[in-house]
């Protein structure tokens, strides 16, 4: 997805393009390209501190190996939800051609995963802070899902877990996820948390983790 703004147009889309001959556009007025509108126009959430966003273009990625991985692993028996993950451009066709690599950093609030979000104003957070961006658009195995509101520096996921979600002040609308090719999609607007038990939290908005990529 990229995101606000006129990408130095050809060069770009050429560049991104070429790092795959798996990946495509999307038309415009196509079902798939309304749907993942539809999601990101309800997942933005105008907060302070954030900025606002509009979908530019959208692209299709089909890698048949990572397909084959995913299924071995038994990742699509788990539960699956579609998440965004914001990427700097540098490091867009890495994660094209070889998936996810976990970040070994020392200041991730939950540990060294893979972060995802539910919303996408706050995956941009993490896309290239200038008039453009890329947005992923995932198919995660979330699986059985921790949730805390408490930092904590995981190596994986608590004994009986799969995922751990870190709470966050904002939400989408609860009960208004639907199910798009058996893959849960949280497509409600952003609200207030009003049961977030505490104001310690760092996030404003929920991220996922996923610790074996």
């Amino acid at each position: 997805m990229l995101l606000k703004g006129y990408i130095k147009s050809i060069y770009n889309e050429i560049k991104v393009l070429s790092l795959l001959n798996q990946l495509t556009a999307l038309l415009s007025h196509s079902s798939e390209a309304n749907f993942v509108k539809k999601y990101f126009d309800s997942s933005r959430g105008k907060v302070d501190g954030h900025r606002d966003v509009r979908l530019i273009k959208s692209y299709s990625v089909y890698r048949k190996d990572h397909e084959k991985r995913f299924v071995e692993c038994g990742y699509d028996r788990l539960n699956r939800q579609l998440l965004w993950h914001g990427t700097k451009c540098a490091n867009l066709d890495g994660i094209l051609r070889d998936g996810f690599v976990l970040s070994f950093k020392d200041n991730l609030l939950f540990g060294n995963g893979v972060y995802f979000s539910d919303r996408v104003t706050n995956s941009c957070n993490y896309s290239d802070q200038t008039n453009y961006g890329f947005l992923l658009l995932c198919e995660v195995s979330t699986g059985v899902i921790f949730k805390t509101e408490y930092p904590k520096q995981y190596m994986e996921a608590p004994d009986r877990y799969d995922s751990v979600q870190g709470i966050g002040k904002y939400i989408p609308e609860p009960n208004t996820s639907i199910l798009y090719d058996d893959i849960e999609v949280p497509l409600g607007n952003t609200i207030v948390n009003k049961h977030k038990k505490t104001s310690l939290s760092e996030l404003d908005f929920n991220e996922y983790v996923v610790f074996n990529p």
